[in-house]
């Protein structure tokens, strides 16, 4: 196995388990040349399933992937790197088992699940009867990314569904259905934007709401960029 710090061909094993479903095998290995470790992953190889993108474009499903994103997303926070492999070798989200794969976990996963990773609180409940709700058919959320729905409306119909409120509903407009109106007011947001906007005491949500008005559909997105714009120390790359 190729070392991914120095190129050198030759390694030694110097742990292997199997993973918790029994379809893995994951190796720490420890290159002969530079002495440092990696772990690899011993899997079936399966049929290759194909992502379709936003634009309309395939291209090949890749599991490693979702561990680079985890990575990424997790690199400045105390998060340690065999947590993130744990996750990423327990949960059949990260395998494919058939085309509708988080159609089917979500529903049937357990309790503990949305208690430990996705950490939904009192919201667990309400997560698993919407996974359950779509994956049978009862409910359609792809109704929401019609463009001729206004934004006004696509709320209103997040705001029905049981256990959103409006954080969560401007929350998934701008995470997941690409609507940047609603600002996403919550224990963060708020105490954060008073801080960086030097504020002497706490600002009601009208007040702030107001101030970026002018960005009109595209509000609530301007307001987490003002809120992040710290996140990224050198910039955007250009």
């Amino acid at each position: 196995m190729k070392c991914p710090f120095c190129g050198h061909l030759d390694d030694k094993v110097i742990d292997s388990r199997e993973g918790r479903t029994g379809d893995t095998i994951r190796r720490r290995r420890e290159c002969l040349k530079c002495e440092r470790r990696f772990t690899t992953y011993e899997r079936i190889d399966e049929i290759p399933y194909m992502v379709i993108k936003k634009d309309g474009r395939r291209e090949r499903f890749e599991r490693q992937k979702i561990l680079q994103g985890l990575l990424k997303a997790c690199e400045k926070r105390p998060v340690a790197t065999p947590k993130l492999e744990a996750w990423w070798e327990r949960y059949p989200c990260t395998r494919m088992h058939g085309a509708a794969f988080e159609a089917e976990f979500y529903p049937a996963v357990d309790e503990q699940f949305y208690k430990d990773v996705i950490r939904a609180g009192y919201r667990g409940p309400y997560l698993r009867k919407l996974a359950t709700d779509v994956a049978e058919g009862m409910l359609d959320l792809e109704e929401l990314n019609d463009p001729e729905l206004p934004d006004d409306e696509v709320a209103a119909r997040l705001l029905e569904l049981p256990g959103v409120g409006p954080y969560a509903a401007a929350h998934v407009m701008l995470t997941s259905l690409g609507r940047y109106s609603p600002l996403v007011l919550d224990s963060w947001t708020r105490p954060t934007y008073g801080k960086l906007s030097g504020a002497r005491g706490a600002l009601k949500d009208a007040t702030i709401e107001r101030r970026f008005k002018r960005y009109g559909e595209w509000a609530g997105l301007a307001f987490w960029l003002y809120l992040t714009r710290n996140w990224v120390e050198d910039g955007l790359p250009v």
